[in-house]
């Protein structure tokens, strides 16, 4: 019994001794480069859209334009190697992750319930009149490319649920929407819509708070690495710099004053 403690106490010290898998500064510049970096990017973008309100929702096919799954920003081989060592990481991007797709189904919901209502509707074949296009100087073809009603419901539906703010000139449906942007999106107050639409906004303000807590924690590895392999987060020679103008005064002709 003493000899089997005895062989398991030494076991342990021995177990203890071995030392963790070697990361050294080729591995950090890897994850820095096509991990972190790419990752800490395309967070700050996402978050930037969420406070807004803006899902970057697409109709066909059901999609979040600019807001992805993480996978879809790195390279994954090393990204399966970083969570590895990151566990604490891989956890917030699994968070952040099914919020992405809890968000995508609540905007689809949304976007059924408004194509379906007939509020919506009223609101189009009001504002759509030959009076009122002829308001606005276009044509209904023109405003929506010949397309089928379904179709333009659709399309407008699409906006209202990314609380698009007044559109571009090059946007063919341009004159619709920003004359009449403030009427579709009091739509989303409408008794029959709204907690729909709390829903999708909730989501939206949980998906934000996942970001934001993947960003806090990629931050903070980012910097241990850097520190502790002396790695700087971008390799020098990627950083473009853009070349200074240097402007010289010319100073005027001398002229001699002959008497």
């Amino acid at each position: 019994m003493e000899e089997c403690q005895k062989e398991m106490h030494m076991s342990k010290k021995a177990r203890s001794r071995k030392k963790a898998p070697a990361i050294g500064p080729r591995i950090v510049r890897a994850w820095f480069d096509t991990v972190i970096n790419p990752l800490l990017n395309g967070l700050e973008k996402e978050q930037h859209l969420l406070a807004q309100h803006n899902w970057t929702w697409e109709f066909s096919p059901p999609s979040l334009e600019a807001i992805h799954r993480v996978q879809a920003y790195v390279d994954r081989n090393n990204l399966e190697h970083f969570t590895q060592h990151y566990p604490v990481v891989a956890r917030a991007i699994e968070e952040h992750d099914q919020q992405q797709l809890l968000l995508l189904q609540h905007c689809q919901q949304l976007q059924s319930l408004l194509v379906g209502s007939p509020e919506l509707l009223a609101l189009y074949q009001q504002v759509t009149t030959p009076e009122a296009l002829a308001e606005m100087g276009t044509t209904i073809e023109q405003l929506f490319s010949g397309s089928p009603q379904e179709q333009r419901l659709n399309l407008l539906a699409q906006y209202i649920v990314n609380h698009a703010g007044e559109l571009s000139y090059f946007y063919i449906i341009a004159p619709l929407w920003n004359k009449h942007r403030q009427a579709f999106l009091t739509l989303l107050e409408h008794p029959s819509i709204r907690s729909t639409s709390e829903a999708m906004n909730k989501a939206g303000e949980a998906m934000w708070r996942s970001v934001d807590k993947l960003l806090r924690l990629l931050k903070e590895v980012r910097q241990k690495l850097a520190e502790e392999h002396d790695v700087p987060y971008v390799e020098p020679s990627t950083v473009v710099v853009e070349p200074a103008v240097v402007r010289y005064m010319v100073p005027p002709p001398h002229v001699t004053h002959t008497p």
